[in-house]
């Protein structure tokens, strides 16, 4: 196999067939979604053929990969944008958010360091401020954006982690219910705590966490010698969208001197509706909060955010300075999305939604 850099590149003329291209085949999908059926029924042996080739000895031309694509890769899935896709919890997306992705990746947008690209970073910013405002949640303080949900409510466990624990996991407990995403165990495990130091506390019949069982659990947990630190609460469930009681949760946790983190990727932009700021009252009230906008705000994946109200503590849990990051002095007002996540490498996410 021979390389040639030329292979990467393209002439003005024919990058603009292939966009205008690509582009008819995205409007089209749209405009004949509703013709198409909203799941496949696919077996592994129907579609995996298809794609196991071996590694291409030599480029082929775009066309016949495009056409290739749209048939086994981008026909061959459900789809989430039908009117009829009500099985999961995804949203359909929209038009002008799918062509935004064009170009954040036609202009190889980063958004993680202020002097590397001082735009899109206040751009996220921006957002930030907007989602904030639209889910009623002006008292956060920091934010950033994320892939989803799982990482979304990892991120904001470690800055509950850093910023309750003091570098001792010992005897720690977290509480959640048995309806709580499974992304808030494995993330729990993949930040260094045990199985068992995660509660799940039994829901009552409207699914919603049980804060008899819960005030019993955190009193029995003291005076077994272990360290309740914080309280997982649901702002919409993936099995049945039920809504923890927030405000009971935030008076308990200030009583028990308690972080309150709320998973609303699901249900959390429901605060856009007066029935869904009724049943999100209190999650203005936590100490970090997950919002997804691949779900209600109608955004394409991925699009998560992991609010926290404390300024400073993400930065406390993320921030590094490693020498390769001491090239250029940073302003007072600069802000680094590497310091409020897991991500040093990170795209912009947040033009789409915008």
């Amino acid at each position: 196999m021979t390389h040639d850099p030329a292979l990467l590149d393209l002439e003005p003329e024919e990058m603009r067939r292939l966009g205008y291209r690509m582009v008819d085949m995205v409007v089209d999908h749209w405009a004949h979604m509703s013709d198409k059926p909203a799941a496949v029924d696919l077996e592994v042996a129907d579609i995996r053929p298809r794609l196991r080739e071996p590694l291409p000895e030599a480029a082929g031309s775009w066309e016949t990969a495009l056409e290739k694509a749209q048939h086994d890769v981008f026909e061959s899935m459900g789809q989430i944008a039908h009117p009829r896709f009500l099985a999961f919890v995804p949203g359909p997306s929209n038009p002008v958010a799918a062509l935004a992705d064009i170009m954040t990746s036609g202009y190889n947008t980063a958004a993680s360091l202020w002097r590397e690209t001082p735009g899109p970073v206040e751009l996220e910013l921006t957002t930030l401020e907007w989602v904030k405002e639209l889910c009623g949640l002006q008292n956060q303080a920091d934010g950033v954006f994320t892939s989803g949900g799982s990482v979304a409510n990892m991120i904001g466990l470690a800055v509950a982690r850093d910023a309750r624990l003091a570098g001792d996991m010992n005897g720690a407990v977290i509480y959640c219910t048995d309806q709580t995403h499974s992304c808030v165990a494995r993330g729990l495990r993949i930040l260094g705590f045990q199985p068992e130091q995660l509660h799940a506390i039994p829901v009552d019949s409207e699914f919603s966490m049980d804060l008899t069982v819960l005030r019993a659990a955190i009193n029995s947990d003291r005076v077994a010698g272990k360290r309740p630190f914080a309280i997982v609460a649901n702002a919409g469930t993936t099995n049945t969208g039920s809504v923890d009681d927030l405000n009971a949760i935030a008076d308990l946790a200030a009583e028990q001197d308690l972080w309150v983190h709320v998973d609303g990727a699901y249900g959390g932009a429901g605060t856009l509706s007066q029935e869904g700021q009724r049943l999100m009252a209190g999650m203005e009230r936590a100490d970090s909060v997950v919002i997804d906008p691949h779900k209600w705000l109608f955004q394409p994946y991925e699009a998560g955010i992991c609010f926290v109200r404390d300024a400073g503590l993400m930065g406390h849990a993320f921030a590094s300075n490693p020498e390769y990051l001491q090239d250029v002095a940073e302003g007072e007002d600069e802000v680094n999305f590497s310091e409020r996540g897991i991500q040093l490498s990170r795209g912009l996410r947040a033009f789409k939604l915008w």
